[in-house]
This record gives structure tokens, sequence and C-alpha cells, in this order.
């Protein structure tokens, strides 16, 4: 990718890669932060923050992105962490689609781990808005090993406009659900994207190790400039093993690295919501109680 993977924080902790190849619009996901036996660090809204740095305040609401990838990125991470599950997954919606000729990238990320806490390291499967892709639309299930190397995996045959190994042609429509699933498979783990008529299409196999997956979160990740018209996705019905997430805690790429500063997610009806060029209700670090 013609970026430099952050970590949950927004901060670079690899070297640049190459993921979805095209140019200045880049379809990557941050290594996540590979502590071992590490979990997402929940906090609550009303617990100590990091102590206070004096920095300038940077209002970004208009323009590109100036992020080294030039992208603004935002999470939900999902709590409490799942212990020993080999199968995880959520359902996405698109409410409002984007409407500009820049990708917009929604996924669910995971971590693989091994015994003792060992970290096999970590993929994103989700869908994208992508102009390079017939009728924008496109399926992504790609990942790293610890190092930050790109993750190896036979695909399952579906076409790719780009011949990306990670981004195949699929097309999906606003207002549907698709359900994105992780799970345990010989030689790796399997990325499947389900609709909401049933109909399940494997992405690919990524060639991890591991044997039970941690560190489980949604997000989007936008190109487009901070002013494009809203776009809008809800996450839902979420799981690992036999449990279901009871919060989630947000972070937001810091504008000071070049992030929007007018996204937002918030949880409603039972549903994690990201939106962009909307207000912000909450604060980086925030924990919100998902509830169904």
């Amino acid at each position: 990718m013609d970026a430099i993977p952050v970590d949950e924080d927004g901060a670079p902790v690899r070297a640049a890669c190459q993921l979805e190849g095209h140019g200045r619009m880049v379809g990557r996901r941050p290594v996540p932060d590979h502590r071992p036996g590490g979990g997402a660090r929940l906090r609550s809204a009303t617990t100590a923050r990091r102590p206070p740095v004096t920095v300038a305040m940077v209002v970004r609401t208009s323009g590109r992105p100036t992020s080294s990838n030039g992208a603004s990125s935002f999470h939900a991470w999902w709590g409490p962490d799942p212990a020993a599950v080999t199968e995880a997954g959520v359902t996405l919606t698109v409410r409002i689609s984007p409407s500009v000729e820049d990708l917009y990238f929604w996924a669910f990320q995971v971590s693989f781990a091994g015994r003792f806490g060992r970290t096999h390291g970590g993929g994103h499967l989700g869908v994208m808005w992508n102009p390079r892709h017939p009728d924008h639309g496109a399926a992504n299930w790609g990942g790293y090993d610890p190092s930050g190397t790109i993750l190896p995996g036979p695909s399952a045959g579906l076409p790719s406009a780009t011949r990306n190994p990670n981004t195949f042609d699929y097309r999906w429509e606003p207002g549907r659900a698709y359900r994105l699933t992780v799970s345990r498979a010989d030689g790796g783990w399997h990325g499947t994207v389900t609709d909401d008529q049933g109909t399940a299409t494997l992405i690919r196999t990524l060639a991890a190790g591991g044997d039970h997956l941690v560190r489980l979160a949604v997000w989007s990740e936008v190109f487009a400039a901070c002013d494009a018209p809203a776009v809008e996705i809800a996450w839902s019905d979420p799981w690992f093993g036999d449990q279901r997430p009871d919060r989630v805690r947000l972070t937001y790429q810091d504008e000071q690295r070049g992030g929007c500063t007018n996204t937002a997610t918030t949880v409603e009806g039972g549903a994690v919501v990201q939106r962009t060029t909307t207000t912000r209700p909450n604060r980086p670090d925030d924990t919100l109680p998902w509830l169904y």
C-alpha cells in the first residue's frame, strides 16, 4: 500500500506496504498492536485520560485528509476481548452510499493468536466503494503478519478488475445487510460475505497461524474529502463464539495526523453507526455501551 500502517491510536507501527495498489486511493488496514496477550484497551469516558499534550487545535472539516495515505479512519473496538473463539462476525449495512469517485472501505478487523499469547498477525474483511471495480463494488480480505509482511493465501476464484490478490469484484447494494464472517479453516482463516438472501461468498483464505481470534473491531476508512456528501453505515448483530460484545471503545484518526474532525461513531438502536460529514458527539477513547 502507498501508506504507513498505524496502530489503533493512529501512530505508525510498520513500514509502508502495498495492499490495494491503485495510486492515491489505497485500501489498507493497519497491523493491530501485537502486544503479547494484549487486548483492546477499553476505557470509560469518565475515567482518567492520558496526560494532556499542548498542541495547536486543528479542525479539518473540508478538503482532503492530509494523512500519509490520504485517508481518514475511525474505529470501534469491541469489548470484552474474546477468549478461545475460532469464528466471529458482524452485519454491515450501507445506509447512505457514497456519491463521489473516491475509495471507501468498511471492514471487520481481527487478530490471530496462538498459545501463550503469541500473535500471528491480523486481517480485515469488508466491502468497498471502489471506482476501479464494476458498479463500484468490491470485497477485501487481507492482512499482515507480525513483521508487517502482507499475508499470502489462495483466492476463491473470484474475478478482480484490479487483479489485486486481496480485493475482488463484489456487487453490493445500499440498504441491504451483509454478514462478514471470519472462521478457522485448513491452512488459515476464511473470510466470507453473506448477503441478506443467504448467499455466502468465500472471498479467500488468509494463510495465517493462530488458533483463536482476539482484538476485534469495526471501522471506516475514507479517502474522500472531509466535506464530501455524507455517508452512513451501520454495524449490527455482532458475535464471537457464543458471545456478543457489550461495549465499544472509540478511536479517531488524530487530526494532527491528517484525519477529518467531522466523522462520528455512535450506538443507536442496537447498531454501531458510523457517519461522515457530521458533528462528532464524543471523543477518542470514549467507551459506549453496545445495547441490543
